[in-house]
């Protein structure tokens, strides 16, 4: 079958194959949880809208493998076998050898630089490398695995950040002090290998497009499926640019505006600084991601750090393209067929909501880079009001996140009618604290029941009357979570709001503002950011809290760095 290109049909087979294998226990060795942890993702995520072309032709590949496994009920774990594959006669692969051909070749690529996946991803190689030295019949397997990674260029390092399962594996993988020294590598492992890479050359782009549309996706009962299309894509002209087109490595970051767009007759436009009117829109829009290499180190970032002039690093994160849905239903029912692609423990949405001077870009950008930064594994969405961005105009702000409750509300609605969505941890940041728990005192005193599905509040520096916070912060106890205020005695940005309104601002202090279910954290030691008014957006230390509440430590006592201030009504911590 050397030379032969993937088609349809082809998936269809390896995911009926993949159906019989065993769902992973937590007793399996570290190694074959590991392989076993990546050919689940790519089981899926070339499936997904998300989906490049390199994630689509390792995940074929890696599905391929796999199905070459002997899946006779009486063939122990781990055992060479004695039955034939299904696919190609006389050969057999144990998980061991599995396991090791998908590590390297979904390692092959890796970047460079010193991030945490990098860094955890080099380890794993190197444990592969050296047992390669030990068991040289393992070397020729590894090569042949390293050239199927190199050609679909696929970066397992980015990829582990938005895979909280994966990582998991990996990092246990390149911890654990156990010899890696494999008992058997069968003689054929390095010719199905490079026969898989063979095919993965024959296959067109247009073809491995048509595959990630054909692609196994999670059906009721938790098995795999496979979406009814013809048995051979035919290829034809390039269509109109769609929804489904990306940037190769990009968060999608899922939207709703009350701006007015650019070109009302393009969906694909951007959106101006302007309110349009009572007018709702929904869409979606991709920001790249940098490489590693391109935010660590360099003169640049000295000078901007020293100098304090504003975070190279957000800068790079660029919105890469926008798609303007034709309504609310569309977009639900796109985004839960996104969510419907993600593992069960992905089912979640991060929102964040922007403060004072933000454009529709800016606004995205720091909702990915977000969304990076706190590993979160499930889909990112925004609400942008139609703030001026500009410093002048912040009267004009405020009249309009008076205006834009109704826009909110809806949205959030919206969100809570979408399948797969489980909950919904939310950002608030500056002014669109205001946004946000006027339109929640509005839904809680209007009588009807809470339908959002909310369950952890960040309320990031929030620029808003303490008197007003103080007397409305009940409402908050109307999500399912923890609700955190992070604030500090240094932010610039709400000393001069403190000045224009005369009052105090819930997020500066002293005095912190202190109340029944708010955990209030003091910031000013750790938020180096522009005005000291974005650490919520910036700080790792904060970002690190934040992912820790997700993971289920909601008592700051347990959590890192914080020292509580004992006060009256309530303590408050502060690092």
């Amino acid at each position: 079958m050397t030379g032969q290109a993937y088609d349809v049909d082809d998936i269809a087979a390896m995911a009926a194959q993949l159906e019989r294998l065993p769902a992973p226990t937590g007793d399996e060795p570290t190694l074959v949880a590991l392989g076993a942890a990546i050919r689940d993702y790519l089981r899926v995520a070339p499936g997904r809208v998300s989906a490049s072309d390199a994630k689509i032709a390792l995940g074929t590949a890696i599905l391929d493998l796999w199905a070459h496994l002997d899946l006779a009920e009486d063939a122990a774990p781990g055992s060479t076998g004695s039955s034939p594959s299904a696919t190609t006669p006389g050969v057999l692969l144990d998980a061991d050898t599995l396991s090791i051909i998908t590590i390297a070749a979904a390692t092959a690529a890796v970047d460079a630089g010193d991030n945490e996946a990098g860094v955890a991803v080099r380890h794993a190689r190197s444990r592969i490398d050296e047992a390669s030295r030990v068991a040289p019949r393992l070397a020729g397997v590894r090569d042949a695995a390293d050239a199927l990674g190199r050609h679909t260029a696929f970066r397992l390092d980015l990829e582990a950040g938005r895979a909280e399962r994966i990582w998991r594996a990996m990092f246990a993988f390149a911890t654990d002090r156990t010899p890696l020294v494999p008992t058997d590598v069968p003689d054929d492992a390095r010719t199905l290998v490079t026969t898989v890479d063979d095919r993965i050359d024959a296959t067109d782009a247009a073809t491995r497009s048509a595959l990630g549309a054909a692609w196994p996706a999670p059906v009721s009962g938790g098995t795999i499926g496979v979406r009814e299309l013809p048995s051979a894509p035919t290829v034809t002209a390039p269509e109109p640019r769609t929804v489904r087109e990306q940037p190769t490595r990009g968060v999608p970051v899922w939207f709703a505006t009350n701006r007015t767009p650019t070109t009302r007759s393009d969906e694909t436009s951007g959106y101006r600084n302007a309110l349009d009117g009572g007018e709702l829109h929904y869409g979606r829009c991709f920001v790249t991601v940098p490489a590693v290499d391109e935010v660590t180190g360099g003169l640049l970032d000295f000078v901007s750090a020293w100098f304090r002039i504003g975070s190279t690093r957000a800068a790079r994160f660029r919105v890469e393209s926008f798609y303007r849905f034709e309504d609310g239903g569309s977009f639900r029912d796109e985004l839960g067929a996104e969510l419907g692609r993600m593992s069960e423990d992905a089912r979640s949405m991060l929102m964040y909501i922007h403060g004072f001077g933000a454009t529709m870009r800016s606004a995205a950008e720091s909702a990915a880079r977000l969304s990076v930064a706190i590993k979160h594994p499930g889909a990112t969405a925004m609400f942008s009001w139609a703030s001026r961005a500009n410093v002048l105009r912040y009267w004009d702000d405020e009249r309009t996140v008076d205006a834009s409750g109704a826009a909110l509300d809806e949205f959030l609605q919206t969100l809570a009618t979408v399948d797969g969505v489980d909950h919904i941890d939310l950002v608030v940041h500056s002014l669109g604290n205001r946004l946000f728990l006027r339109t929640l005192v509005e839904r809680v005193r209007s009588g009807a029941v809470l339908p959002w599905p909310l369950r952890n509040l960040f309320l990031g520096a929030p620029d808003i009357d303490q008197s007003e916070f103080l007397n409305d912060a009940s409402a908050y106890g109307q999500a399912r979570g923890t609700m955190t205020l992070y604030g500090s005695n240094s932010d610039t940005a709400l000393l001069i709001s403190s000045l224009l309104h005369q009052t105090a601002r819930a997020g500066l202090m002293p005095p912190p503002v202190l109340t029944d279910g708010v955990d209030t954290i003091e910031t000013s030691g750790i938020d180096s950011s522009w005005l000291r008014h974005s650490g919520i957006l910036e700080s790792p230390v904060i970002h690190a809290d934040i992912a820790q509440i997700r993971s289920g430590i909601t008592d700051p006592d347990d959590r890192t760095g914080l020292h509580r201030v004992d006060a009256t009504p309530v303590p408050y911590w502060r690092y």
